[in-house]
């Protein structure tokens, strides 16, 4: 998912977009975070999100379909680490996303892209938060990359603005997904019109 908002450039949400910027030799940190609340228990989004994070395509618009790829036992109480995900906009490869740390005690895990990144970019990450508010869930994504080269700086302002909505178009798909048992309009609307769409080895 977080290749298909990187290229493409995780509302209801609150959104943050902060860079740091010196010269075009020197590499650029962005950091975007944006937020929902998700009528829901905390057990329960964090099953949906974290103990199955290879189940991500069942519910987002953005992939055409996700898969479990090696599994570890890293982190106590995940037992997959790893996701393959295929974007479902044309002229993307499928990625690799694997979970490099988790606070299961503060309900937050982070994922790299390992595998599948364009070359100006050095590195991408994700992390997820959830904290109690009110009757539900604050679910907090935050994406952080290393642009490099000149490709980031000429289509660094693209980026961005496509980055800002597929973030919270993400948000808003695992809300409904979460809240009303089944796929948000968008990504419903994808699968029916999409022969080759199947999250049955899901």
């Amino acid at each position: 998912m977080l290749k298909s908002i990187i290229i493409s450039s995780l509302s209801l949400g609150t959104l943050v977009l902060s860079s740091d910027t010196s010269t075009e030799k020197v590499p650029e940190m962005k950091t975007i975070s944006s937020s929902i609340y998700i009528e829901t228990s905390i057990d329960h989004l964090w099953q949906k999100t974290a103990l199955e994070f290879d189940k991500i395509g069942i519910w987002s618009a953005s992939l055409d379909h996700s898969s479990a790829g090696n599994t570890g036992n890293e982190f106590p109480g995940i037992s997959c680490t790893e996701r393959v995900c295929s974007p479902n906009q044309k002229g993307l490869s499928k990625t690799v996303e694997r979970i490099i740390d988790v606070k299961a005690e503060q309900y937050q895990f982070t994922y790299e892209i390992a595998q599948g990144l364009p070359s100006f970019v050095g590195y991408a990450t994700n992390t997820w938060q959830l904290e109690p508010e009110g009757n539900g869930v604050r679910m907090s994504m935050t994406a952080k990359m290393e642009l490099k080269g000149f490709l980031a700086w000429l289509m660094g302002g693209i980026m961005e603005r496509k980055m800002e909505n597929l973030l919270n178009e993400n948000l808003e798909e695992l809300k409904y997904y979460v809240e009303h048992g089944e796929v948000h309009p968008r990504k419903a609307k994808l699968k029916s019109s999409s022969p080759l769409t199947s999250v049955s080895a899901l």
